[in-house]
């Protein structure tokens, strides 16, 4: 067996331990809680938008769930579900949380056996939640087919709900499931498409779609200092 450097060892402790020193304090952007409605809680924006070809996803309210049928946009009856873009939003240090429920996994034999719960930008994708066909957590980053990272944990039942967040700063990267951590990775910097800082249940890149229902989509992240000096 391999004898562990321990200099080495000490030295990632201490540059992980720095990057989370370093990190600004993030606070929380966006609150769509989509159980009455699409609205934010924090007021800093507007509605989501529910799409469909032609019919759209029924807006949450009054005890009926946020869902939508798992059929890609610009198909027939497609839907997709998706916030506005926010500009007070720090690529380097933000966490997306999510409660969800699965209405059906992707089929293990299907072209691409797997499904985003979550995705950052309709036109980047650079970084999602994902879910395999065996309900298996993941995430995929930088808008590669390359770049899908699975953890070794799953859900256990399609009727029940989940919550799962994921968390980036400065390159550091943690996944969690029902607030256990099941994954943690450093990754290179996040490649953004003009700043399209928005988030939906859709892989645009794969024409692939989340199959289910979401609630308590809340954004969290350092609020750029570009935008944020602007307004003061």
């Amino acid at each position: 067996m391999k004898k562990l450097n321990l200099k080495n060892w000490s030295i990632i402790c201490i540059m992980v331990l720095t990057i989370q020193v370093n990190a600004q304090p993030q606070e929380v952007i966006a609150n769509y809680p989509l159980i009455e409605d699409l609205v934010d809680e924090t007021g800093n924006n507007i509605d989501m938008f529910l799409q469909g070809n032609p019919i759209a996803p029924t807006a949450p309210s009054n005890g009926v769930e946020l869902c939508t049928n798992g059929i890609y946009l610009t198909t027939p009856d497609g839907q997709d579900i998706i916030t506005p873009i926010m500009p007070n939003f720090d690529i380097k240090n933000f966490t997306i949380e999510v409660e969800f429920n699965v209405t059906q996994l992707p089929s293990s034999t299907a072209p691409r056996p797997r499904m985003p719960i979550i995705m950052g930008s309709k036109l980047a994708r650079w970084l999602g939640i994902y879910i395999d066909s065996a309900g298996i957590i993941g995430y995929k980053f930088n808008n590669d087919a390359s770049n899908y990272v699975w953890s070794n944990t799953g859900i256990s039942n399609t009727d029940d709900w989940y919550s799962s967040k994921i968390s980036y700063v400065n390159g550091h990267l943690e996944l969690f499931l029902n607030d256990e951590l099941i994954r943690t990775d450093e990754l290179p910097p996040l490649n953004t498409y003009q700043n399209t800082f928005n988030f939906t249940i859709t892989d645009f890149s794969e024409g692939n779609p989340f199959y289910g229902c979401i609630r308590n989509l809340v954004i969290s992240s350092t609020p750029d200092e570009v935008f944020k000096n602007s307004f003061e």
